[in-house]
């Protein structure tokens, strides 16, 4: 039975972080960041991709926790408007 990149044995993290990666456009788009998550994931951090929901089965397929991209967008929007909080975001 072949084992998906992410089944791998994880190197222990001195601290386990949850990090979010939001990555918009094709499939094309998404892959690379989705090899970094596996990456991150074997490292033992707790990893979340945001995209569109439109990429569900490709994202889960490799075991990884799914978000989506326009929900994450519009809860942003909330906190910086709510606690005055800037949430850097590159141009």
């Amino acid at each position: 039975m072949k084992k998906h990149l992410s089944q791998s044995l994880p190197i222990a993290p001195s601290r386990k972080l949850k990090i979010t990666i939001l990555t918009v456009g094709s499939r094309g788009d998404l892959q690379p960041y989705c090899a970094l998550a596996i990456g991150l994931k074997r490292a033992g951090h707790e990893v979340t991709v945001a995209t569109h929901e439109n990429f569900e089965l490709f994202v889960r397929k490799f075991d990884l926790n799914l978000h989506s991209a326009l929900q994450l967008v519009v809860s942003v929007n909330y906190v910086e408007r709510k606690s005055k909080i800037i949430i850097w975001t590159p141009k």
